[in-house]
């Protein structure tokens, strides 16, 4: 397979659809790293434990805390530290996001929260209740009418 695949192509040799072998899905796992898609390359790289340790060094450096662990979770090992880093180093590049979720899996809830709080007004961290809306029905809305 030469080229990167559409959606569904993906989606079908991820599920065993369609069947690749080993290399043939490293192959293509790293051509998605050449794109830049590095979440797809950790897809198709599940059978090369050295490759995604090459990539693992690379998200560290960017605080990518989100890719990193979908890393662990495919190699089977978590390292708290190297996740620390990582929070550490997506806090200095004012990726709050990701840093949160690293303090919050190492159970740092004070950092975790501390940085809630810094991005707290930009209308991205709300309640459940708050960020989801539910339209009444059809009959819902005639009995307010009736009333």
């Amino acid at each position: 397979m030469k080229q990167i695949p559409d959606a569904i192509t993906k989606r079908d040799i991820l599920h065993g659809q369609k069947k690749l072998s080993s290399s043939e899905k490293i192959t293509l796992g790293e051509a998605f790293l050449k794109e830049g898609w590095t979440s797809d390359a950790v897809d198709f790289l599940t059978d090369s434990p050295e490759k995604l340790t090459s990539i693992k060094t690379k998200l560290i450096e960017e605080g990518n805390v989100f890719l990193l662990l979908k890393i662990f979770r495919v190699l089977g090992v978590e390292n708290n530290a190297e996740l620390l880093i990582a929070a550490q180093n997506a806090e200095a590049q004012e990726k709050y996001r990701y840093a949160i979720k690293g303090y919050e899996k190492l159970e740092l809830i004070e950092k975790a929260e501390a940085l809630k709080a810094i991005i707290a007004d930009d209308g991205d961290m709300k309640t459940a209740l708050n960020s989801v809306f539910i339209p009444k029905s059809e009959e819902e809305r005639e009995e307010e009418v009736e009333e």
